[in-house]
């Protein structure tokens, strides 16, 4: 005999107060004990029972009650087995089952559920399948069916008959698979207990309180209980709206599809913001408004962010009482992340590895290194070996192991766990990794962070279990699937954040009418959001899923207009409602605001319309970022003590200070430069370094002799493939090998052009030539590629090569248009004024006239009385178009621009000795800091102390 009642409470309170009075009447005497132990109270979620507990709790106190083990629980309790039964398959062994017969599937099995153009025949594809027809017969489930059921029971409705069959057949497999190990389908055991409607031996009354959507399943337990023992159902409406709730409270659809949800004074309850950072400072001007107490809900968790940084900022405390993904714990990351590098031992693996905070503790923390050091040597190693995976980075680490200490102890350590993880024992392997990573981690009990810590250890430890449990037959034979049966599982899985007091908890749409608060603020009131948007399967459509009994559009609407109803009624008398839709979302997409909030009368129809489609209430303009303080310029402590002052200069440098004395600054005295793994190719100063070292090698072997153009080229190809392979191994990456080929042809090019000057009689005396020459307080230094003496004129040739993409004009690159910020240190006083932008060739003549050389002993020197007083200066230039390869000498340069570059270069130094490197260029043209400096480096950074004897000089 059925025994259930309902009853209505009315919703004239919210409906925490509600069902605590229908518990505990207000005429309970005082002085004694409650006894709650024998009742079963379900409600919706675990944060619902939370707020029923503390509710019970405080009333008790205040009237002096003893209250005895009131048992809240949601309705999953009615579904779970306690104990566990050892005879139900864990939810690995189902997926591992479920992947097995998959990969064995063939094509004809399963024509419609599997096209061949569609099918792939590996593991993971497998896995994935698997997971998606578990994930199908879970939501099947809720409505106590099976597969099977659902073909034989609605075969003339079901629109795709074929694929259902091909469903139901590949479900009875499965079974069938798993019952030979003597197991059975946790998802067909779970409808097996709540049809049975098994509870706790001493629970004598249940009360379902509140419970708006409970599934055709819970209500089947429901159905099995109430059969031995009565249960209450609890409806948060008046007893007027009876006919509009079926027997166990759900709303039903037909009745609240239109129903009117009047708000009072919606002119200034009902708000439209432009986007969730708007909606978030609303919020908290609202907060501090009210006088009493508010509640905030928040149904969209994309705002959820957004609100807690909203609320930080006006001084409210918050808590997210939200289920986590366990997968972005950083535990679980660093499993995943660990399992993954061994399917796919790739460098971006690898280096995702490294960069984990606790890979970094653990490597860093016997190896008497620092994290700093370690990800710096990653980054130098990534940029000049580009490895693709983890063996060239060990392969590339044998032939340089001394320069990567740091690196070459992290993968050897790493590369012993990845030979355990890929053993016969993955699961195994995996503890004795966590073991050595966390080794020194201390845990504190009161500390939340290490709490959460636990809470996700106990479910990465009870994956592993399942896989060191499974019978040997379940599971796939290769470790690297047994681990990714684990990243599956923890992929799937949450867990319950540690519970923490604050002002403020941000309630989810179905926690918040368990709020006792009198002022409710709810964002994110869009379509979506509320109601709902169900995720759309492919095998269940909205119209099946109702003709199914399941959740579907119809019913979360009716639900979401009747929980409306509630939160605005139970605070019409002594509260408020507000409520807040958004335009916008966080990337920009325009959002509708909920159809709730046009529930409202024919008369106030066009006016809500106007508001929610019209401006948002507070117009918010896009605001440029500002700079909100500026960066320290000062010399760091760790800069080494011989960086300042500055003692020596070279040549190259010169150019950096034109460009911009303080990212010279930066860059040569600070020594900063950008550093990160993500090149994947040689580099413009990598392939000027190549062909550089390609054609030092031709002037010392002597072959720069060499009068046969082909000859030479094929000479100079080998040299290529010489420093490739010294640098990249024998099989180089391919985006190496491309840019190696462009050398070869640059190369080629040059070569027929050094046949020719070497047959007009141009010997090449010099290269890589370094040469010295004091300036002041400064040591000037430069290397020069290559110096050329004619064999019959003796007249010389100071050459630099250049291999940017187009050939280099050498006036063009040192001199360019006036400014009018231009300083008079920094003209060419001609005709036509330029400006100095570089002075590296003018100041190798220099150096050659003032300086000394470092020589061989058997090199040639100028005749004696000719200290280079008629030396050319040229570009050797390898552009990309070959047709264009040329030396590209320097005519037009005379004395006086010699002597002019020299006073330029005087008053640079006096400038860095004095240490003035301010003020910055807004501009320049390679720019390696704009990630610091933001496109405004004045008003990013403090400018360095300029010593008082500078100050006049720098303006």
């Amino acid at each position: 005999m059925m025994t259930q009642h309902r009853h209505f409470l009315d919703w004239d309170a919210p409906v925490t107060q509600r069902v605590r009075e229908f518990l505990l009447p207000e005429s309970t005497t005082t002085y004694c004990a409650v006894n709650l132990q024998r009742t079963l109270i379900i409600v919706p979620t675990r944060q619902s029972a939370r707020r029923l507990s503390e509710a019970l709790v405080r009333h008790c106190a205040t009237r002096n009650l003893a209250i005895l083990g009131a048992r809240i629980v949601p309705p999953t309790f009615l579904l779970q087995t306690d104990p566990p039964d050892p005879h139900i398959a864990s939810d690995t062994v189902a997926a591992a089952t479920w992947a097995t017969i998959l990969n064995a599937l063939r094509a004809e099995e399963a024509p419609t559920l599997f096209p061949t153009a569609t099918r792939r025949s590996d593991f993971s594809w497998a896995l994935q399948s698997g997971r998606m027809l578990q994930q199908l017969r879970q939501t099947l489930s809720d409505g106590a069916y099976a597969i099977t059921d659902v073909t034989q029971r609605f075969d003339t409705q079901l629109e795709e008959r074929d694929r259902w069959n091909e469903l139901a057949a590949l479900e009875s497999r499965y079974l069938s698979v798993l019952a030979q190990q003597g197991l059975r389908d946790p998802i067909t055991a779970r409808i097996a207990h709540a049809t049975r409607g098994e509870l706790p031996p001493d629970i004598t009354r249940i009360v379902l309180a509140a419970v708006l959507e409970p599934s055709l399943l819970v209500i089947k337990a429901l159905e099995r209980a109430a059969q031995h023992i009565p249960v209450d159902i609890l409806i948060h409406a008046p007893a007027s709206r009876a006919d509009t709730f079926d027997a166990w409270g759900r709303p039903l659809p037909e009745a609240w599809q239109d129903c009117a949800i009047p708000i009072p004074h919606a002119e200034h309850h009902v708000i439209l913001e432009s986007t969730p950072i708007a909606q978030s400072t609303r919020v908290a001007s609202l907060l501090r408004t009210h006088q009493t107490p508010a509640a905030i809900g928040v149904p969209d968790p994309n705002i959820t962010p957004c609100v807690a940084a909203a609320c930080a900022d006006a001084g409210f405390t918050t808590f997210d009482p939200a289920d986590r993904p366990l997968g972005l714990h950083p535990l679980t990351v660093l499993v995943t992340q660990i399992s993954e590098l061994c399917a796919n031992p790739s460098y971006a693996a690898l280096s995702n590895y490294l960069r984990h905070a606790d890979a970094l503790d653990y490597f860093c923390s016997g190896a008497h290194t620092t994290a700093q050091q370690l990800l710096t040597e990653l980054d130098i190693f990534q940029n000049a070996f580009l490895p693709a995976d983890v063996a060239a980075v060990m392969a590339g680490l044998t032939r340089a192991a001394a320069e990567y200490p740091a690196l070459q102890q992290a993968v050897t350590t790493l590369h012993a766990h990845l030979v355990a993880l890929q053993s016969v024992a993955p699961a195994t392997a995996m503890r004795a990794f966590l073991k050595a990573v966390y080794a020194s981690r201390q845990l504190h009990p009161r500390r939340e962070s290490d709490t959460e810590f636990q809470t996700v250890a106990g479910h990465i430890d009870t994956a592993l279990r399942e896989i060191e449990d499974a019978p040997e037959a379940c599971l796939p034979p290769d470790p690297l699937h047994q681990l990714a049966l684990l990243r599956l599982q923890l992929e799937d899985a949450r867990y319950h954040p540690v519970a923490r007091r604050a002002d403020f908890d941000l309630e989810g749409w179905l926690e918040l009418p368990w709020n006792n608060a009198p002022n409710l603020i709810v964002t994110g009131m869009n379509e979506g959001s509320v109601p709902a948007a169900q995720p759309r399967d492919p095998f269940l459509p909205d119209t099946l899923c109702a003709l199914l009994g399941l959740r579907h559009d119809a019913a979360r609407l009716a639900r979401d207009a009747c929980l409306m109803s509630a939160l605005v009624a139970s605070r019409a008398a002594d509260g408020t409602a507000t409520f807040i839709a958004g335009k916008v979302s966080a990337t920009g997409d325009p959002l509708k605001p909920s159809r709730l909030l046009f529930r409202c009368t024919d008369a106030e129809l066009p006016h809500r319309a106007a508001r929610l489609f019209g401006p948002a209430d507070a117009q918010r303009t896009s605001v440029p970022s500002a700079i909100s303080f500026q960066l320290n310029s000062a010399p760091p402590p760790d800069l080494p003590r011989n960086a300042l002052p500055v003692t020596r200069l070279s040549v190259t440098a010169f150019r950096a200070y034109l460009a911009c004395p303080f990212r010279y600054y930066l860059q040569h005295v600070l020594r900063m430069e950008p550093l990160d793994d993500a090149r994947t190719g040689l580099d413009a100063r990598d392939f000027g370094t190549l062909t550089h070292a390609v054609l030092q090698t031709m002037a010392t072997s002597g072959m720069w002799r060499c009068d046969d153009p082909a000859k030479l080229g094929a000479y100079l190809d080998a040299e290529v493939h010489t420093w490739m392979h010294a640098r990249f191994g024998a099989q180089p990456p391919v985006v190496v090998s491309l840019a190696a080929e462009a050398a070869r042809q640059r190369l080629r090019a040059a070569a027929r052009q050094q046949a020719r000057l070497n047959a007009d009689g141009w010997e090449i005396m010099h290269t890589e030539a370094k040469v010295t020459a004091s300036l002041g307080a400064m040591r000037i230094v430069g290397k020069i590629d290559r110096i050329d003496r004619h064999r019959k004129t003796g007249r010389w040739r100071v050459i630099d090569y250049k291999t940017s993409d187009t050939a280099v004009d050498p006036a063009a690159a040192h001199l360019a248009s006036v400014r009018p910020e231009t300083p008079e240190w920094m003209r060419l006083k001609q005709e036509k004024p330029r400006r100095w932008v570089d002075l590296q060739l003018p100041i190798y003549v220099w150096l050659l006239r003032n300086g000394s050389m470092e020589l061989p002993a058997h090199a040639p020197t100028p005749p004696p009385g000719e200290p280079w007083e008629q030396v050319e200066v040229g570009y050797f230039n390898l552009p990309k178009a070959v047709a264009d390869t040329s030396l590209t000498l320097w005519d037009g340069l005379e004395e006086t621009m010699l002597s002019s570059a020299a006073d330029c270069a005087r008053e640079i130094v006096h400038r860095i000795t004095g240490q003035l490197f301010w003020p910055p260029a807004e501009r320049v043209e390679f720019e390696n800091f704009d990630s610091l400096l933001l496109g405004n480096a004045a008003a990013c950074m403090q400018p360095p102390i300029t010593p008082p004897a500078m100050a006049k000089d720098a303006s």
